[in-house]
């Protein structure tokens, strides 16, 4: 049984509101859906497949530890900007580790050739 003090006295006693429509009916969520899962599914291979050229002898993990679920779009969209950071990060570390390699095999290198080194090491690794 309905109270009054839960209707809307102001019609006359008329219906209560009706809740708020949380997704719009037609509004389909697949296609986006399924480009975030490809970007994801992109990414995981751009590292893995780098990881193997480039580090074949260290071990990695990709994606954090995540159990069977349905990810939400938000989570989603989580996923692939933790995995597009690894990938960056991945590859500044190669970088870093194959200047820091070049620069210890010339020791009688000249202060000319260091400082164009420097200047080449910086450009691989975005620091102007």
């Amino acid at each position: 049984m309905i109270r009054t003090t839960d209707r809307d006295t102001t019609d006359a006693g008329g219906k209560p509101p009706l809740p708020p429509i949380l997704d719009p009916p037609g509004v389909d969520e697949g296609p986006m859906r399924r480009d975030l899962k490809r970007q994801i599914q992109q990414l995981e291979q751009d590292i893995a497949a780098f990881h193997v050229e480039n580090c074949p002898y260290e071990a990695f993990t990709a994606s954090p530890v995540r159990g069977p679920a349905v990810l939400t779009n938000a989570q989603l969209e989580q996923v692939r900007d933790e995995l597009t950071e690894i990938r960056a990060e991945l590859h500044e570390r190669v970088t870093q580790r194959d200047v820091d390699t070049m620069l210890a095999g010339l020791e009688a290198a000249t202060a000319e050739d260091l400082g164009i080194i420097e200047r080449l090491k910086r450009r691989l690794l975005g620091k102007r």
